[in-house]
């Protein structure tokens, strides 16, 4: 039995008019129409300053079969569905989201950004969220080791590899990392000994004589001293001062072993 016996086969792909093709090679057109409402010294007015934008594909011609690009026929302005614009998206964005301790925070407006002195180091974000008041996100660093260096909470000294934090105030969103966070003494030394859970807190007015604490839930601490958490504190802290905080990492006992060791002013 042949197909034609039960059924017709025909090809649905549009017939190939045309072909494009940059310095002897096959390229990808891209077709990028005005609109007929828009002027183009309106937007230079604006202070705009439009330019061509080249794109370029993820295309491997000697070896088709490893090839990101397909070579299709929706090739356009939107992003590809297969992944294979070398755009920012794809080279960068998505690339970064791979790693634990990067986070993406989407629908925000990014008002201001403060950093170190030497202006290497961005160390806060104020940024406006879902038309809301605005929200302070706080990165709590020192150097290449923002939480737990040669701490001595908890009566013995910790140390850590790594580790950040980001806290957005109005909501209540934590989320931290810690890296390496082990007893810098003692017969257990380079481990975490009898810890095995830690937790985050978010203290409010730590130089005043009643200070808020507000603890995230307990994550694991495994053998290596690394901990993670993405959720949200407890209780609210919306009424926290952005410039009037500190940030512990803490025993489920509730002793402190590491801290965000900069307080941004």
């Amino acid at each position: 039995m042949f197909i034609r016996d039960i059924g017709n086969v025909r090809d649905g792909s549009a017939v190939q008019q045309n072909v494009v093709r940059t310095d002897g090679k096959r390229g990808v057109l891209l077709s990028v129409i005005k609109n007929g409402n828009a002027s183009t010294l309106d937007v230079v007015t604006a202070g705009h300053r439009p330019f061509p934008l080249p794109v370029s594909i993820m295309l491997d011609e000697q070896h088709p079969e490893d090839s990101h690009c397909l070579r299709c026929s929706t090739c356009d302005g939107f992003p590809c569905l297969v992944q294979a614009k070398a755009d920012a998206h794809v080279v960068a964005v998505r690339p970064a989201l791979q790693h634990k301790n990067v986070s993406l925070l989407t629908g925000a407006y990014v008002e201001r950004i403060e950093t170190n002195a030497t202006g290497h180091e961005a160390q806060s974000v104020t940024v406006r969220r879902d038309g809301g008041p605005r929200k302070i996100c706080q990165t709590l660093r020192t150097g290449s080791c923002s939480i737990a260096t040669a701490a001595f909470g908890g009566g013995q000294p910790w140390s850590a590899h790594e580790g950040e934090a980001l806290v957005e105030l109005t909501s209540g969103l934590v989320v931290f990392e810690v890296r390496g966070l082990v007893l810098a003494g003692g017969n257990t030394i380079g481990t975490p000994g009898a810890v095995n859970q830690v937790k985050g807190t978010l203290v409010c007015g730590p130089g005043s004589a009643s200070p808020t604490v507000i603890d995230s839930p307990l994550v694991p601490l495994n053998a290596q001293g690394n901990a993670t958490f993405d959720g949200s504190f407890s209780s609210p802290t919306a009424a926290c001062s952005a410039t009037d905080v500190a940030f512990l990492i803490r025993t489920a006992g509730g002793a402190w072993i590491g801290n965000g060791s900069i307080r941004v002013p």
